[in-house]
């Protein structure tokens, strides 16, 4: 039992013993209590004790949500689904993070692009927009943008359009209604195993979910509060989820990188690879039409790092896409599988949980970016 539920049961147990021992009190010695029933001022402090004083403590007691999950940054997007708030900052992942006047990380972009200056857009998730990563310029795209500067002496300028949770559905929506605006030179799309998977809770998608950023969005006062926060965000939709127990156990399943790997010939993986690539070739279209460059950065799963030749199979999936189309491709799986073998490293030093790189991790990642897309930029 969670130290949360087993604090409240020792709370509310040591409450209901002092009632009752207060009502025994009362019923065996009724002449030392008596007149005690019209004291206003010690039923008020009776109340407080038996009702307000275990919802205070419940409130105390719920500090977990607070730290990680609560932010302010999202609001609702009729197209995307979601979006970050223009000129918002807050907290996301525990960590202070700022959203500028155009409605991304890092610093405000003009449309107008100078003459000389190469443009790189990067569209992705959470990694792409370095969650639980405090400095803006420890970002992959702000490191692959001062790498490239530092090594060819030219203009360089990213736009980090990365948005947490997004996949390439949302991604094309973007790319037709604000990525193009900057006149990107190269668009750089980023995959991870879950953009295949996580769409499947989404009502656009037949889901009941509206994303799990918005889940976590504070709208009101009540969000504040770390109990109520708690008891409608977590525990009322485990409890939902929990009564649906088969639709729950497959949407919960498939939200795991390891089922594109371990039911990778299963019905619904199936269908949905074939809506994650068709919106990725709407993207590759798109750029092709507009006459600009695209690649593919394909990020891992730690899980597929620690066995690289047998796990890899979702990027043999997008990388065969990709030979297709004719798009240039950088998977990362195996760079970072050779730098686990040739370094003294741990898995918590270049990754936060289970795709989400530190910004070491980051800074590794810009960099075998920064080398692969040098000689490409002419």
């Amino acid at each position: 039992m969670p130290a949360f539920f087993a604090d409240c049961r020792l709370y509310f147990g040591a409450t209901g013993l002092v009632t009752i021992l207060l009502t025994a009190a009362i019923h065996r010695w009724p002449k030392a209590f008596a007149g005690l029933e019209r004291n206003e001022v010690l039923n008020g402090l009776l109340l407080f004790g038996l009702v307000l004083l275990p919802l205070l403590y419940l409130e105390l007691a719920s500090p977990s949500t607070r730290a990680m999950n609560k932010t302010s940054i999202f609001i609702p997007d009729a197209e995307r689904g979601w979006k970050y708030k223009p000129g918002m900052s807050g907290e996301w992942g525990g960590v202070p993070v700022r959203i500028n006047s155009q409605g991304y990380r890092g610093p405000v972009i003009p449309y107008a692009k100078p003459a000389g200056q190469v443009r790189i857009l990067f569209l992705g998730d959470s990694i792409t927009f370095g969650y639980r990563i405090e400095r803006d310029q420890d970002t992959i795209p702000a490191q692959v943008e001062a790498n490239l500067q530092n090594h060819t002496g030219r203009p360089i300028t990213a736009i980090n359009a990365g948005v947490g949770g997004y996949s390439p559905w949302q991604e094309w929506i973007q790319l037709q209604s604000e990525g193009l605006r900057y006149d990107p030179d190269w668009i750089l799309l980023s995959f991870v195993l879950n953009d295949v998977t996580e769409k499947i809770r989404l009502v656009q998608f037949g889901g009941k979910d509206r994303g799990y950023q918005l889940s976590q969005n504070i709208n009101g006062m009540l969000d504040h509060s770390n109990f109520y926060f708690f008891l409608t965000r977590k525990l009322l939709p485990t409890l939902v989820l929990g009564i649906q127990t088969r639709q729950g156990a497959v949407e919960k399943e498939l939200q795991f990188g390891q089922s594109l790997v371990l039911d990778a010939d299963s019905p619904q993986i199936q269908a949905l690879w074939d809506i994650t690539l068709a919106n990725m070739e709407k993207i590759i279209t798109l750029c092709q039409r507009e006459n600009k460059k695209i690649g593919l950065i394909l990020f891992p799963y730690t899980f597929q790092i620690v066995n690289a030749d047998t796990m890899n199979q979702p990027q043999e999936v997008v990388i065969a896409f990709a030979a297709k189309h004719g798009v240039p491709v950088l998977d990362l799986l195996p760079l970072y599988a050779e730098k686990f073998t040739a370094e003294p490293i741990l898995m918590d030093d270049l990754f936060f949980d289970d795709n989400h790189p530190t910004a070491a991790g980051a800074q590794a990642a810009a960099e075998w970016i920064a080398a692969w897309l040098e000689p490409q930029l002419d």
